[in-house]
């Protein structure tokens, strides 16, 4: 018969062993061990820093249509949201801002924290052209925003985006006219805010 510490022991042993079995002793201990001790790498998709490469010449976005580095949990906003951001950044007509609402949809897809090398954010700008900005600034949608206000000159060329159709441009992009399959629900969605706005007097 067992005395009480080995009968002690034995329990633990078992338990041990049932844990190990549980958990699969193939990966997922050391991952344990590793989220305990060091959590802040165990993030799974924690995106890389900037590299990579981006559109040519001195153009503020690349095309990637939403499909760039996402962090986990990241915003993708919808039409509405987009307008209200591009409208707070001063783009106030309707063909601006349905203009700036397509352009964000084929860019980055409505996704606040996309990354594609060194273009950032809802409107994809590229850092490489524009040094002014920072990574930091443009995942923050707002300060996003402002940047393709000013870039775009508030929403009346668009030349710097490949998504554009090119019209009336000399840069030598290979435009892909991506932003017109949104430009439909863009318009309907930049004529419902911009009611919405007169409605509540805050125009």
């Amino acid at each position: 018969m067992l005395s009480p510490q080995q009968y002690g022991k034995f329990m633990l042993l078992a338990a041990i062993g049932f844990l190990f079995i549980w958990m699969g002793i193939s990966g997922r201990v050391g991952s344990l061990f590793g989220a305990i001790l060091t959590p802040g790498f165990m993030v799974e998709g924690t995106p890389p820093g900037p590299g990579g490469t981006s559109s040519s010449g001195n153009n503020s976005n690349n095309q990637n249509k939403g499909n760039g580095v996402t962090p986990p949990g990241a915003n993708q906003l919808n039409m509405t949201q987009i307008a209200s951001f591009a409208y707070t950044a001063g783009l106030t007509a309707q063909n601006t801002l349905a203009m700036a609402i397509a352009i964000c949809m084929a860019e980055s897809g409505g996704k606040t924290q996309n990354v594609n090398g060194q273009a950032i954010g809802l409107w994809q700008i590229l850092l490489s052209a524009h040094p002014e900005y920072t990574r930091a600034q443009m995942l923050d949608p707002a300060q996003n925003a402002a940047a393709m206000a000013k870039i775009s000159s508030n929403g009346t060329n668009w030349c710097a985006w490949q998504s554009f159709s090119g019209s009336g441009c000399t840069t030598g992009i290979a435009y892909n006219n991506s932003y017109a399959a949104f430009l439909p629900q863009a318009n309907t969605a930049a004529q419902n805010y911009i009611a919405t706005r007169l409605t509540l007097g805050t125009m």
